[in-house]
């Protein structure tokens, strides 16, 4: 009687060919744009972390002498300036959204709710804005509303004869007043972007 070999059983493993890592141009293109975002993002927020439990004085935060304190955390929080800038941006985020909303809904109704003439060319003009870029924005505000040569102070002064030497207002564009007024208005188009489809689907 003869022995007769058993043919080895190949395993599941065996014999499917490895899977071997492939790089793609969309794997280059995530890996690019995740490290450029690290680099970006998060190098600078970690630094600025590590810096905050640093005490540097007379010191770098990264240098051995710089020791480890809550103090920087202690300064901010016990500093009543501090509260003086959370509550002025409170008012100043409120008084934007109250006064973009309450334009914003005037615009709408006036659009989809009214049979107004030129209503089309209300809604072009308003969605129109979205163009104009935020710094290009702030430019033409400052020109129209400094409180010394802005465009509509001179002609306001010289409509009522106080355009004298040195004169100022009556509008000034970089109070906070004239912030909020100025940043509700860029937030309109936006604003009313999101209102005029609700006004639209009304009965």
């Amino acid at each position: 009687m003869t022995a007769t070999e058993t043919p080895p059983v190949e395993t599941e493993s065996q014999s499917e060919p490895r899977r071997r890592f492939k790089i793609t141009g969309r794997g280059l293109y995530i890996g690019g744009t995740v490290a450029l975002l690290l680099y970006l993002v998060a190098g600078p927020v970690g630094i600025l972390i590590f810096s905050s439990f640093k005490r540097t004085e007379g010191s770098l935060p990264f240098e051995s002498i710089a020791p480890y304190s809550l103090e920087n955390y202690r300064d901010v929080f016990l500093s009543s300036s501090t509260y003086d800038i959370v509550w002025n941006t409170a008012i100043y985020a409120a008084g934007a959204l109250l006064l973009s909303f309450s334009i914003a809904i005037a615009l709408a109704w006036l659009v989809e709710r009214t049979d107004i003439p030129l209503r089309n060319t209300i809604y072009t003009l308003v969605i129109a804005a979205l163009g104009i870029p935020a710094v290009i924005a702030g430019i033409s505000w400052g020109l129209l509303g400094n409180p010394r040569i802005g465009v509509v102070n001179v002609f306001l002064r010289f409509i009522f004869g106080a355009d004298s030497l040195g004169a100022e207002g009556p509008f000034n564009v970089f109070s906070f007043w004239g912030m909020i007024f100025v940043q509700a208005i860029t937030m309109v188009p936006v604003t009313f972007l999101l209102i005029t489809g609700a006004f639209r689907a009304m009965d």
